[in-house]
């Protein structure tokens, strides 16, 4: 990988005794193995691995995924459409969705594209139908804007989850908003867990989220279902058909003949639409904000992530997890979000209810407080295992089902972004066409599955790893090279600093200094650092070997603040603030890749370094006249002189206690001479 998937040359210079640095790589990355050894793959497969026909599930998706419709295992509320989201989500929001003229700017969908269901499965459907009239998930229509056919997913429990495929009306549909403050694994990677603090870990369920999720009257007739006739219900039933003639919410009762075609339509917000997540999102959080949620507590990437402390909450939909260091938070919280969920028409799941634990499963992921850690779940890293295993041992494939599995591992890199560098001609297989035609794999292909299998040790967070005391900045300009400057800092300002990391928007800059230009106004966030540029020690001022574009170089100047903040072990297993400013290198580096070759080989390395350390990059973005390495990229080294008066000091101090105390001393005057007298 640190090779750009090439295979490596010869190297006789290497040292047949390993460095303290590397001994520290080789002790950690042993852990690692053996933690997935024992407690992923034993656990999972019993130490039996089957591999032989592993990947073929994403080949031919299992039965358990699309199952036969069986209207007996389908969840369903005792009562649908028991919450109103105009009651919680903001106002001006929700009204847009009221005027379905302008939701639907692309007019009406035909009503034939929809598959009508036939044989066992039409008598399966109608069941399914009758049930949800009977709790009122659905009405009956004589007369529909749009229908979509139905499926179900199976769900680990054996019972079946009802889909809507709203496909074709989303697609004619206005584009809806994001979900408000939506969780992903990648928020895990930003907690903190202290070891002077117990951390309690919450969760809470809403059950049949959608379900629940009333839907305006005026939107109903977009959401149709393949249509049944009066007769058909009564029969599969048993029930009088004046009932049904009641739930036909378009006609008189005697306009519904046996033989009239009524279209079963959501009286819910439909899974399997495109609004239904953002409107199922909004409600979730409003519910949070009820039961007292501040608002930085919310964990998201929207967002900076909430500074260790008391509380954080992620919410996912119908998922709502907390961390709490405060018991007695917890409990009034959880109390308060229990109430708000009853009086709001959202019911629990409670056999997901999870209660001030040590460790919980979220978002496909296992996450404990002692040891503190986050991981993928064993059962699912284990299976995408052997299912990698297998496929590099058939190296055959269609695109669709490498791209199934390749979701998965995407789903799990969250947890440790310098994973995606390894992917590149993965991508370019997957977007092949046919999609569903076997073909053998490219070897470039096959290397990059095997990087990834033999990293899948690495796939994880460690919410113990506290902020480096530095803050480091890195610059590179073609006329001269490199530059990598530091500054050490207490521990708080540097996780304010870091809180900032990859945020759109939000930059830093440093005190001014008298007499200096003003700085150009810049878009976005600024936040001022309480010292000047010239406070900054410069580390590295090299004089570049080779001309390069202007990104690969600020890529060649990260890789070298890394490499000289990870020469220490003492380094190892931090989170790191870095100051770079060239927003694409910071793009690229927060996500993971890049496409550009140039820059991915480099960014490989990055990765390599961070993977092999346990180490977290946190990148910010400082415009290039307030970068404090700008000067050294540009080969005007400072170097700093220290102050008479203290070294005389340090040589008539007698004792160990008098030295720190006379240190404290001449480091306070120094920072009341950049600060200034209001210190």
């Amino acid at each position: 990988m640190a090779n750009d998937m090439k295979p490596p040359g010869r190297n006789d210079s290497l040292s047949a005794t390993p460095t303290l640095a590397q001994r520290e790589v080789h002790r950690f990355l042993e852990a690692r193995c053996l933690r997935f050894l024992n407690s992923v793959l034993d656990q999972s497969v019993d130490g039996k691995l089957a591999l032989e026909g592993a990947f073929q599930s994403f080949e031919r998706p299992p039965e358990g995924r699309y199952p036969r419709l069986s209207a007996s295992r389908v969840d369903l509320p005792p009562v649908a459409a028991t919450c109103d989201p105009q009651q919680l989500i903001e106002a001006a929001d929700y009204l847009d969705l009221l005027d379905p003229d302008s939701l639907f700017s692309s007019g009406v969908i035909e009503r034939s594209q929809f598959r009508r269901p036939t044989g066992a499965n039409r008598r399966e459907y109608l069941k399914l139908v009758v049930q949800q009239l009977l709790c009122g998930k659905t009405t009956l229509r004589t007369q529909v804007k749009a229908v979509g056919d139905v499926f179900t997913v199976g769900k680990a429990d054996g019972r079946q989850r009802e889909v809507w495929n709203g496909g074709a009306i989303s697609a004619a549909c206005l584009e809806p908003p994001p979900p408000p403050l939506l969780a992903n694994p990648s928020c895990f990677v930003d907690l903190q867990f202290r070891a002077s603090e117990r951390t309690y870990m919450s969760k809470r369920d809403v059950h049949t989220c959608f379900d629940v999720l009333q839907a305006p009257n005026v939107l109903q007739p977009w959401f149709g279902r393949p249509p049944v006739r009066l007769a058909e219900l009564v029969t599969v039933s048993g029930l009088d058909e004046e009932m049904f003639r009641r739930l036909t919410v378009d006609a008189a009762g005697g306009d519904v003949e046996q033989a009239t075609e009524l279209y079963p339509c959501s009286a819910v917000w439909p899974m399997g639409f495109s609004w239904s997540s953002y409107i199922a999102q909004g409600c979730t959080v409003a519910c949070c904000r009820l039961a007292g949620v501040p608002d930085e507590a919310f964990m998201t990437l929207d967002r900076p992530p909430p500074l260790p402390g008391d509380e954080a909450c992620g919410v996912a939909t119908d998922d709502t997890f907390f961390f709490h260091t405060d018991r007695e938070l917890g409990t009034s919280r959880l109390e308060a979000l229990d109430a708000a969920f009853v009086a709001n028409g959202m019911p629990k799941n409670l056999g997901k209810d999870v209660t001030l634990a040590d460790s919980m499963v979220a978002l496909g992921c296992e996450i404990s407080s002692s040891p503190p850690s986050v991981e993928p779940a064993a059962g699912k890293h284990a299976y995408l295992f052997t299912a990698w295993l297998d496929l590099i041992r058939i190296r055959r494939a269609s695109p669709a089902a490498l791209n199934r599995a390749l979701g998965v591992e995407q789903w799990f890199c969250l947890l440790a972004r310098p994973m995606f560098s390894v992917f590149q001609a993965v991508y370019e297989f997957v977007r092949r066409e046919p999609t569903n035609v076997v073909v053998d794999l490219p070897p470039s292909v096959v290397t990059e599955l095997v990087v990834a299998l033999f990293l899948m040790p690495l796939q994880g967070a460690d919410p113990s790893r506290e902020f480096l005391p530095l803050i480091t900045a890195s610059d590179a300009a073609p006329e001269f090279g490199f530059g990598v400057s530091y500054l050490p800092c207490p521990i708080d300002l540097v996780e304010k600093v870091g809180s900032l990391a990859e945020r759109r928007g939000d930059f830093v800059k440093f005190f001014p200094v008298p007499g200096a230009p003003p700085p150009k106004d810049r878009l976005g966030n600024p936040h001022l650092l309480p010292f000047p540029q010239h406070a900054f020690h410069d580390a590295i001022c090299a004089k570049a070997r080779w001309q390069a574009h202007s990104s690969v170089l600020e890529a060649h100047g990260l890789l070298l603040a890394v490499k000289w903040l990870l020469r220490k072990p003492a380094h190892f297993h931090h989170r790191m603030v870095v100051l770079v400013d060239a927003k694409a290198i910071l793009g690229a580096v927060a996500k993971g890749r890049s496409s550009a070759p140039a820059i991915r080989g480099i960014l490989r390395r990055i990765a390599v370094l961070l993977l092999c350390t346990g180490s977290l990059l946190r990148l910010i973005y400082v415009p290039s006249e307030h970068n404090a390495a700008d000067a050294p990229s540009r080969g005007r080294r400072r170097r700093h002189r220290r102050r008479v008066k203290q070294q005389k000091l340090r040589t008539r101090a007698g004792t160990v206690t008098e030295r720190r105390r006379l240190k404290d001393e001449a480091a306070y005057a120094g920072l009341v001479e950049i600060w200034g007298a209001d210190l």
